[in-house]
């Protein structure tokens, strides 16, 4: 019995067989190129993606536990250390004593952590707050008015007819001349505010204005008077500044809409001495393998006279405090430096962060800066964009930190915003971001640079969960393989 397809067929002959059993010479390249050339695509597109999958980044067990010591409320130094910088020093105003004690008590428990503290001296003002007083007159009616002189301002009492403007545009040499101004600008943010403060005083001296006021700053009002620093300029008369409430500013715009004539006294007795000498604080960890590399968290130390600066910068510096020394006593090391540095003279110009930026520059690979109040921190605010490797890392770390948090709080980066200290960086070219918090665009600001910024703002747990968070960027930052120099 013949087989069809076997060699007893007669009608397969060699090729036929050979067909059969092997395949075309031809199909077979077509079939060995197709397969290659998908195993080649293949290759191609996992190296592009299994990077994102390839399991958890080099610094997330390291950041993971590192957040969780920080967060330990049973052994975090932060709320007894904040405590007693408010309660035992006070305020702290850039050139007099009482910052100059409380660094050297902050230098003192640094030791105790066997963190090495280092002094720059830095040359700031020295302005001290006299007495200072307001009156307003319609018709028969006078009554006092609380007013506080911006830091720097010149003395002196002047008196003249109150004129209400809400723009620069407003100003004009007839309307003004003789006069003080009231700036009633509408609250849009703090930047907005700080430029009336900025400008104000010259725009206004320059048309003739005696004197200046200004809407304090907020963007709800408990009737807290918010200081600030003035920017008088060479060549112009330098004129008596103070902010009013905002509840009297907008009595006095109503009076001045409906044409009743206001008359004011501002009296200022504050007085100015010769530049002395305060000083920047620097600590730090030293990286494994990049330690000539910085990355910076900065917070300044310093505050108004008014209010202790609890939320105004102090404590950010109390929890990049915290995260270095718990860097340093569980041995969680990165490989570049962290290094923590506590601005002074930011109520009286920036001097501190203008010195640290001519100095370290060059080192600093990326600067963050922790002056947004105490409350949860949700992400960044930064300069990174065109920075290339920094602006991946810092978008690689906001992803991390979401994920230590169990995705349980917004990580975003956003680019607008960064805040004044960073400005001096910024300009040597430096990437910057400040840290974003839950309460930065609004409780912040109605405690900051006040009375009412003090102890009785902190929550328990606020400095030990932000810290936290702020430890974990640094430290993943200060790990990433990412290339943070500049370009």
């Amino acid at each position: 019995m013949k087989h069809f397809g076997t060699e007893d067929d007669p009608l397969l002959n060699s090729q036929t067989y050979e067909k059969l059993h092997y395949g075309h010479p031809l199909k077979d390249w077509i079939v060995l190129g197709t397969l290659t050339g998908v195993t080649i695509l293949l290759i191609i597109i996992l190296a592009a993606v299994l990077p994102a999958y390839s399991g958890p980044h080099p610094c997330m067990h390291n950041a993971q536990t590192l957040v969780a010591r920080v967060q330990r409320g049973d052994t975090s130094k932060a709320q007894d250390r904040i405590k007693m910088l408010i309660n035992r020093f006070g305020a702290r105003p850039a050139g007099q004593d009482q910052l100059e004690k409380a660094i050297d008590w902050i230098v003192t428990e640094m030791r105790h952590d066997n963190l090495t503290a280092h002094l720059d001296p830095v040359v700031v003002p020295h302005w001290v707050r006299g007495a200072e007083e307001g009156r307003a007159t319609v018709g028969n009616y006078t009554r006092k008015v609380r007013v506080l002189g911006l830091t720097g301002t010149v003395s002196g009492q002047v008196n003249g007819t109150l004129v209400v403007v809400t723009a620069y545009d407003n100003l004009t040499k007839a309307l003004v001349d003789g006069k003080i101004v009231l700036f009633n600008n509408p609250w849009v943010d703090e930047f907005v505010a700080e430029d009336f403060y900025r400008r104000g005083p010259t725009e206004a001296a320059k048309l003739g204005a005696r004197g200046v006021l200004f809407r304090s700053p907020s963007p709800f009002s408990m009737a807290n008077l918010h200081g600030g620093a003035v920017r008088y300029i060479a060549g112009v008369p330098h004129i008596p500044c103070a902010t009013i409430t905002a509840d009297d500013a907008a009595s006095f715009y109503w009076l001045y809409q409906h044409h009743q004539a206001v008359n004011f006294t501002l009296d200022l007795q504050n007085k100015v001495f010769k530049n002395v000498t305060s000083h920047n604080i620097l600590t730090q960890v030293e990286g494994r393998s990049k330690s000539s590399e910085v990355v910076v968290i900065g917070a300044y130390i310093d505050s108004l006279d008014v209010g202790t600066g609890v939320q105004d910068g102090l404590s950010g510096f109390i929890m990049g405090w915290e995260a270095l020394r718990v860097m340093r006593y569980h041995g969680i090391i990165p490989a570049r430096t962290v290094r923590l540095v506590g601005w002074t003279g930011h109520e009286t110009g920036g001097q501190g962060a203008m010195a640290y930026a001519n100095t370290y520059s060059g080192q600093t690979v990326i600067a963050l800066e922790a002056n947004r109040g105490s409350s949860m921190v949700t992400g960044l605010k930064t300069s990174l964009l065109g920075h290339g490797g920094v602006e991946r890392a810092v978008a690689d770390v906001a992803e991390l930190v979401k994920i230590i948090e169990n995705a349980g709080h917004l990580q975003e980066v956003t680019t607008r915003g960064t805040r004044s200290g960073l400005v001096p960086l910024m300009e040597h070219g430096v990437p910057s971001a400040s840290f974003k918090t839950v309460d930065g665009d609004t409780k912040f600001l109605w405690y900051s640079r006040s009375e009412a910024d003090t102890g009785s703002t902190l929550h328990q747990g606020d400095l030990a969960h932000a810290g936290g968070i702020m430890a974990a960027y640094a430290f993943c930052l200060a790990d990433t393989h990412e290339h943070l120099g500049r370009g």
